[in-house]
């Protein structure tokens, strides 16, 4: 009952989301990559060279 409510109130929509804004996307990157300094070395992969591709390379 309440599972059908909510698809009622929130209906699954198939279209894709606004692009984001270039300066955003910058802004976004640049601070979870400060937030996220040292993950890697916690979890002993590279995610960081996953998640930003170009910054790591630039750091």
């Amino acid at each position: 009952m309440l599972r059908a409510l909510y698809r009622i109130l929130n209906p699954l929509v198939n279209k894709r989301p606004p692009k984001m804004n270039v300066a955003t996307k910058q802004y976004l990157d640049m601070y979870f990559q400060q937030e996220l300094e040292g993950l890697d070395e916690l979890v002993g992969q590279p995610l960081l060279a996953t998640w930003f591709k170009s910054e790591v390379s630039r750091s």
